[in-house]
């Protein structure tokens, strides 16, 4: 349907990618050579968490006739593992959940994480910051609702879902003070609604910034939508959580400046786009070295 199809229990995909080129390899070698120059120009140490689209992950419920971009996801990885710089710390996602038999990974007509599998991303990425990880089940009720996804939206709502988990009810209070482009906000960092943007961080923003009483590290995730539920998972954990959203962020400030004036302990670089886990411009949007 148009830049949408229908598959199996009515999961929902975006379009097929289309067929890559030769070149587009080629240049995405270069590519990740510009994420290492970007994270030797910072102190704190650079994490890349590769996600793959939906539809290279959640593939038993795929359409017959759709072409997964399963083997283009995986030839991306390895082009990212072998060149990206010794220091800097890779996580696929792809492993991350099947290493924890989670197959239910994205909404089922939206391409966010849904809330058990952005967990074991978290956890995963506490892993190397050596900050500890809460139980999930003990630290949030965990809402479901039908859920507004994008993908259900593009075909004017014509398929009927079931509720799923979507948003986090913190079961004690976390105290927290956060600031949006440097000003203190009123935004919440957990909400519900029946949208991803309602549930977590109010949506995408320019630059984010979060502070708790916590004695821990500070943390900041660079990206798309894709961070929101990380950035609201990693909260009650870290003393600071900030967050840039290049597409919105015209500052022209680069990740440098965020961490040396946060003093920024680790940064989260997630290249993740609905219909392309690996956009060269989006890669270069998001080290903040090309505008939007």
């Amino acid at each position: 349907y148009g830049t949408v199809a229908i598959g199996e229990d009515n999961q929902m995909y975006t379009a097929s990618q289309k067929k890559v080129s030769d070149s587009y390899y080629d240049n995405l070698v270069n590519t990740i050579k510009l994420v290492n120059k970007e994270s030797e120009k910072i102190s704190a140490k650079f994490i890349f968490l590769s996600i793959p689209r939906k539809d290279a992950y959640m593939i038993k419920d795929l359409p017959s006739n759709y072409n997964s971009s399963k083997e283009v996801y995986e030839k991306q990885v390895r082009i990212a593992r072998d060149n990206l710089g010794k220091d800097i710390i890779f996580i696929d996602a792809y492993e991350v959940f099947k290493n924890n038999n989670q197959y239910y990974c994205y909404y089922s007509n939206d391409h966010h994480i849904t809330p058990r599998c952005a967990y074991s991303l978290y956890n995963e990425i506490n892993n190397y910051t050596q900050v500890s990880s809460y139980d999930l089940e003990k630290e949030f009720e965990i809402g479901q609702t039908i859920i507004n996804g994008s993908y259900n939206r593009q075909v004017g709502q014509k398929v009927k879902h079931k509720a799923e988990d979507l948003y986090l009810i913190p079961k004690t209070n976390i105290s927290y003070k956060r600031y949006e482009d440097e000003k203190l906000s009123n935004e919440k960092v957990f909400g519900k609604g029946n949208t991803y943007e309602d549930a977590y961080m109010e949506g995408d923003n320019a630059f984010t910034r979060v502070v708790t009483n916590n004695n821990s590290k500070n943390i900041m995730f660079v990206g798309s939508s894709y961070t929101n539920i990380l950035e609201a998972l990693s909260v009650p954990s870290y003393k600071e959580v900030l967050s840039i959203d290049y597409r919105h962020n015209k500052t022209g400030r680069s990740i440098k400046y965020y961490v040396d004036k946060y003093n920024i302990d680790y940064v989260v670089f997630v290249p993740a786009q609905s219909n392309n886990s690996y956009s060269l411009d989006k890669i270069k949007l998001h080290l903040g070295i090309i505008n939007n």
